[in-house]
């Protein structure tokens, strides 16, 4: 990905502006996801939606018409559930760590 894009996408509009760097693919990014702007989305879950990943699997034969818009909305679901299920698998860790050691003191 470009980088005038990349900050594109991952900055807010009013800090963009400030940078002075060109866009070169967002105009296309946006028209080949189905999303008629993709600036100012701060976070991953966009940068991944039109990033490498969803590069490489728009390069399978027929994905691009198939898939244009399913593709990032099919990544942002995975990173959030990726987040979701790390915090959570985090969470029972440290509880069972605890019930241990709170065990072993009582």
């Amino acid at each position: 990905m470009m980088p005038g894009d990349y900050f594109a996408i991952n900055t807010p509009p009013e800090v963009f502006a400030k940078l002075g760097i060109p866009t070169v693919n967002l105009a296309l990014l946006c028209a080949s996801r189905g999303r008629k702007k993709l600036t100012g989305r701060t976070g991953a879950g966009f940068h991944l939606a039109v990033g490498h990943g969803a590069k490489s699997s728009m390069r399978l034969p027929g994905m691009d018409k198939l898939l244009g818009r399913t593709v990032s909305n099919v990544a942002i679901l995975f990173e959030a559930m990726f987040i979701l299920t790390t915090v959570d698998a985090g969470t029972r860790v440290a509880r069972h760590v605890l019930h241990r050691v709170v065990g072993k003191v009582y």
